[in-house]
């Protein structure tokens, strides 16, 4: 007797968003997925995208996929903090 699986992969850490110095590098933990048969492809776009290189705000998404075709996806937001100088008050 065939069952079909419709449960989809989770991702056990997905953060909402990361906020980098706009001269800093992009450091993250890649998220982990699990799923209650197996995962078959884990995507990331943009394609290159790594941990500890240099970024442009914008996001990152993982998909996951398990081999009933289920998937799942993880996305969060990359903010560059800018420098903040301050204004001299007139005395």
């Amino acid at each position: 007797h065939f069952l079909s699986d419709k449960e989809k992969p989770e991702f056990l850490n997905c953060p909402t968003e990361i906020v980098i110095n706009h001269l800093g590098n992009l450091y993250f933990d890649e998220p982990e997925v699990t799923d209650n048969t197996a995962i078959k492809s884990l995507d990331r776009y943009p394609q290159n995208i790594r941990s500890g290189m240099s970024s442009e705000a914008g996001s990152i998404t993982f998909i996951a996929t398990d081999y009933n075709n289920n998937t799942q996806w993880c996305q969060f937001r990359v903010v560059i903090k800018g420098n903040i100088h301050s204004i001299p008050q007139s005395p």
